[in-house]
């Protein structure tokens, strides 16, 4: 088959290598010239050749505006696979949504789930979900884009895969600030749990399927992120939390994500605390021991709550 991938990142790279790897005819799109995975044509400007589908590995904040870049050269037989996790800021859209607007004749999956790009490139073995409302177009497109190394399966529900997806990011943040703090294991473990409540009412509300939220795209994802450098987000709250400030640099989709997924919380009447909490850190409204004075006096409540 032929796939193209958008964006260059380590994520869509690894993609690239792996589609390749398992026989596909990929092309991979940057926004800059340079190198693309062996074997993978590597392309830029304005021009994307005709493609079986096409992988949206762009930063979130970004899919908009690449993709209807491109809108009127995507044939409406063309599959579009979203791999980016965030919440649009502005119009509180999930990246599904956000293709409906720019190519609304096109059918659209989200391939998702706890994997980082170093493990695919290594070709450790990886699982990861395939979200997709239609469920004949959604196997065709778990059974094209599994191989050796990628195991996918099949979920029909799409807004489940995508608020796991974007949740985790923030609460990776999260975890990571209680890590550079050194405040240990066990808060890390709580915010993890309590954020992972936050994730489900928040899906829930939204019409998500607690199966997918307890899956790989939902409580997998999280499980990945909240512990390891590897992921950018702990990586970025890590830095937070120990030296004050966060990194000047780098893409950081929860940091993109947090007061998106607030007030999305608001729009469905979801009370999102750490979201909250994460959303005055990240844009510099509070300090983190400010933010720890905050949560450890807040009151009491029951579990379920």
């Amino acid at each position: 088959m032929k796939i193209t991938v958008l964006g260059a990142g380590a994520w869509g790279s690894a993609l690239a290598h792996h589609f390749q790897a398992c026989g596909h005819d990929v092309t991979i799109w940057g926004r800059s010239p340079g190198p693309g995975p062996d074997g993978c044509t590597r392309i830029t400007g304005e021009h994307l050749p005709a493609a079986d589908f096409i992988i949206c590995s762009v930063p979130a904040q970004t899919t908009r505006s690449v993709v209807a870049g491109f809108a009127d050269q995507i044939a409406p037989t063309t599959g579009l696979i979203i791999t980016s996790k965030g919440v649009e800021r502005g119009t509180l859209a999930l990246q599904s949504q956000v293709l409906a607007e720019v190519t609304p004749d096109n059918p659209v999956g989200v391939l998702t789930g706890p994997s980082f790009a170093v493990d695919v490139v290594a070709n450790r073995p990886t699982g990861l979900t395939l979200a997709c409302a239609d469920p004949v177009q959604g196997r065709v497109w778990r059974d094209a884009l599994a191989g050796n190394v990628i195991r996918t399966y099949y979920s029909p529900d799409i807004i489940g895969a995508q608020i796991g997806g974007a949740m985790k990011n923030v609460i990776a943040i999260a975890c990571g600030i209680v890590a550079g703090r050194g405040l240990g294991a066990s808060a890390q473990a709580a915010i993890m749990t309590r954020g992972f409540g936050e994730m489900s009412r928040l899906g829930l509300a939204m019409g998500a399927q607690i199966e997918t939220l307890g899956g790989l795209s939902g409580l997998g994802d999280l499980a990945l992120t909240c512990h390891s450098k590897s992921s950018r987000n702990f990586t970025y709250g890590f830095t937070l939390g120990e030296q004050g400030r966060a990194p000047q640099s780098g893409t950081f989709e929860g940091a993109k994500t947090a007061q998106a997924a607030l007030e999305l919380g608001a729009k469905y009447d979801v009370d999102l605390p750490f979201t909250k909490t994460t959303a005055a850190l990240v844009e510099g409204r509070i300090s983190v021991d400010d933010a720890i004075a905050d949560v450890m006096t807040r009151p009491l409540k029951d579990e379920v709550e």
